[in-house]
């Protein structure tokens, strides 16, 4: 079953805003923490293809990935390296929770 699904068509910047919240409140990220997210291919999981960085929870990024389905996860980084993941990419049968859909471009210039 997947929970989240990003679809962007190739070329175009990945946007998107990270609702995180925890104890029922919004999250705010403490002095030297920041968001990660990894992408993976769907059919090897185990070999990140992306890792970004942000500072906040608004995202955008350039994605220079071939057409296919994805799975990513998205999580908070500390400074010392440390990581927690808040959104898994797979469940404990290693199915998809979290999809990242690239479309493929049907013209190069408009």
């Amino acid at each position: 079953m997947i929970l989240n699904r990003l679809v962007i068509t190739q070329g175009d910047p990945l946007r998107f805003h990270l609702n995180h919240t925890e104890n029922g409140e919004v999250y705010q990220l403490a002095e030297g923490e920041e968001y990660f997210l990894s992408v993976t291919n769907e059919e090897n999981p185990g070999q990140s293809v992306l890792h970004f960085h942000n500072s906040d929870a608004d995202f955008e990024i350039y994605l220079n990935l071939d057409e296919g389905s994805y799975v990513f996860e998205l999580g908070v980084r500390t400074e010392d390296g440390d990581t927690r993941v808040i959104l898994p990419a797979l469940d404990e049968r290693h199915r998809a929770l979290n999809q990242l859909l690239v479309l493929r471009r049907l013209y190069d210039e408009c």
